[in-house]
């Protein structure tokens, strides 16, 4: 039963280190230009984005609700 766990081992080790062996390098630098938050905004289209409404929301929540509290 050691010898099948130990041959096990091996293989799994021998296995390991092939896959590892062939793995493409990465490498640290990015080929990509960083870019600045200007240049982003300017890239974007914001005409076609949809226009958020906020509903009036004094009367729910008023002064006098935080009062009664």
């Amino acid at each position: 039963m050691t010898k099948i766990a130990m041959l096990a081992i091996v293989l799994g080790i021998a296995v390991g280190f092939v896959l590892w062996s062939f793995a493409p390098e990465i490498k640290g630098q990015s080929t990509a230009r960083n870019m600045s938050i200007q240049e982003l905004h300017a890239l974007t289209h914001q005409e076609g984005l949809p226009v958020q409404q906020f509903e009036d929301q004094s009367l729910i929540f008023s002064e006098r609700d935080e009062v009664k509290k």
